[in-house]
């Protein structure tokens, strides 16, 4: 079930995990050819962890680049932290990941090391309106959100945000650009109700990101 505040477009979810939970390594492993064919394994936190880890684990052992956008929020092991190429957390999926409370830049910062101490290579922090703290190995990079207009549903910004960096990752993008893509697919989903629906057309992104982000 979803509720939205009326005025903010915040958003709360409850999860019955049902099915989800019941899902095996047995059954990733139907999906273990798909991996020869492609460049990056996206992957999420809806099931329970064995399946999960051992997709990531093969992904990376054919060197596909794996990204973990862990929603809904919980703790995981370091095995499956250790198999992942990026990572995606709100502020409440890294509080419970890292430890670290995230209330600013400087907390998303101490969040991101520590999950990439625990094994993680890169972290996206991200922090709604605020924006999204990127950590590399080689440092660190604010990335501002991108306003399309007044907030509706923030349903489904997460996965918007993530879903577009990983297709601008795909397409060959860097880090910090595809974060802008991603930064600019989330700023057009909050302005509309519902979370499929919310999602933007690839020429609205690219709209987005010309105007935000002028080169």
């Amino acid at each position: 079930m979803i509720f939205v505040e009326e005025g903010s477009g915040q958003n709360q979810i409850v999860i019955s995990g049902g099915a989800c939970e019941a899902f095996t390594s047995r059954e990733a492993a139907l999906t273990l050819p798909l991996l020869d064919e492609c460049g990056l394994l996206l992957t999420q936190l809806e099931t329970n962890s064995e399946p999960i880890e051992a997709l990531l684990r093969a992904a990376r052992e054919k060197g596909v680049f794996t990204v973990l956008d862990p929603a809904p929020a919980r703790s995981v092991s370091e095995e499956l932290l250790s198999c992942v190429d990026l990572i995606t957390p709100n502020e409440t999926e890294a509080e419970v990941l890292s430890g670290v409370r995230v209330e600013s830049r400087e907390n998303a910062a101490l969040a991101a090391r520590e999950l990439m101490r625990r094994g993680v290579k890169n972290a996206v922090i991200t922090m709604g309106s605020a924006g999204a703290l990127l950590c590399t190995p080689q440092g660190e990079e604010w990335i501002p959100s991108v306003s399309c207009g007044a907030a509706e549903d923030t349903t489904g910004a997460g996965d918007a945000f993530t879903g577009a960096m990983a297709a601008a990752l795909a397409e060959g993008c860097s880090l910090p650009d595809a974060a802008r893509f991603g930064a600019a697919a989330a700023g057009i989903a909050v302005t509309r109700r519902g979370t499929a629906s919310a999602m933007a057309f690839r020429h609205e992104i690219d709209r987005e990101l010309s105007r935000a982000f002028p080169r």
